[in-house]
């Protein structure tokens, strides 16, 4: 017996681009961020492009698409990327 399920494209955008899931995507973006500046190479940690000790990665905040909110995880100066490049660490760090 098939049953017929109609979805209502409009309700799951709505949803997707509702509040609480935004700040979810934020907390997770957060999340991802800080596993990738714990697993950064302690070498580039004091490399030039590393500026007054702060943060290798850092998420960018949550933003509302057209279907669908998105946060990104981002290295934020040169160090970082040298990192992301040799290690693959943002790749490491979303997979937890």
């Amino acid at each position: 017996m098939a049953i017929k399920v109609k979805l209502h494209r409009d309700a799951f955008d709505t949803l997707r681009n509702s509040g609480p899931v935004l700040a979810e995507l934020e907390r997770q973006g957060q999340q991802v961020a800080a596993r990738a500046n714990a697993m950064a190479s302690p070498t580039l940690k004091g490399a030039k492009g590393f500026r007054d000790g702060g943060p290798l990665y850092m998420a960018k905040p949550a933003e509302v698409q057209s279907h669908r909110g998105r946060v990104g995880v981002i290295t934020s100066n040169a160090a970082a990327m040298i990192d992301n490049r040799k290690h693959q660490t943002l790749l490491r760090a979303l997979k937890g």
